[in-house]
């Protein structure tokens, strides 16, 4: 679009500002790539340069305090859902003696929906020089009008997320649904993650409840990871082993995998499990 190199200039700007230096690099080559020639070129140019003199006097591994940042979105929406319905039945009513006919026409309306739907979505993040907090809550909730239909609220998600850059260490705890690792749904739970000196391999933990129980009862589940990233250029891996209970029964039992690829014209996804 019109602003798209604006935009991609800002994003390099920001990532800048944030302290993040390799990251405003990445941005910055992906608009010298995108648009080598121009005002905004040699602006992004002289961004290079004056990082290029940062890294000269700022070791990569430098222990530089970023500033605390905390951020904070979210929003409230409603929407009001209505229904009537109408059914029409003709029927030809033949008198036998006269051989006259009728037509007797019923009409039968009602309203078969009426509800307000209220959606709340909220999220706070902080940051500091190695730890990455953030919260995020999202819920929805169905205000229905009718006798017939009751009222329901879905918590979609409401977990606590945390990482520490230096340690290679993060978790998530509460309601969530996982990206990865065979878990099969929303769920209660946690999922732990440790990189032991390295932030490309981690191994992990993962553990809670299915939020839909579905056949055979309350679902339980733990399971074990080890997540490669970026161990070949643009791939990364996953294994996983998972065991699920259904009210004391085995549920599921499964291992699996999967396989990414990215860069900046393709992406490759697959799952086996």
């Amino acid at each position: 679009g019109a602003a798209s190199q604006d935009a991609q200039e800002l994003v390099g700007f920001v990532r800048e500002k944030l302290g993040e230096n390799k990251r405003a690099l990445v941005e910055y080559e992906l608009y010298l790539k995108l648009y080598p020639s121009g005002d905004g070129a040699e602006r992004v140019k002289a961004r290079i340069g004056s990082l290029a003199v940062e890294s000269t006097t700022v070791s990569s591994t430098s222990t530089r305090e970023r500033k605390p940042v905390t951020t904070s979105w979210g929003g409230i929406s409603q929407y009001y859902y209505g229904g009537n319905s109408k059914i029409r039945d003709e029927f030809t009513i033949v008198t036998p003696a006269t051989g006259a006919t009728e037509i007797d026409i019923q009409n039968l309306s009602t309203t078969d929906q009426s509800s307000i739907v209220t959606d709340i979505n909220y999220n706070v993040r902080h940051r500091t020089a190695n730890w990455d907090s953030r919260f995020t809550f999202r819920d929805t909730y169905r205000e229905s009008f009718l006798d017939t239909q009751p009222n329901r609220n879905r918590l979609s998600t409401a977990y606590v997320d945390l990482k520490n850059e230096k340690l290679h260490f993060g978790t998530r705890l509460g309601r969530q649904v996982a990206a990865s690792g065979g878990v099969l749904g929303r769920f209660d739970g946690a999922i732990l993650n440790y990189g032991f000196g390295s932030a490309k391999i981690r191994y992990g933990f993962e553990g809670g409840q299915l939020v839909e129980e579905g056949l055979g009862g309350s679902k339980r589940f733990a399971g074990l990871t080890i997540d490669a990233d970026n161990i070949i250029k643009n791939v990364g891996m996953e294994f996983f082993l998972i065991q699920q209970n259904a009210s004391g029964d085995t549920d599921r039992r499964a291992v699996g995998g999967e396989f990414r690829y990215f860069d900046d014209k393709r992406s490759v996804f697959s799952l086996f499990d």
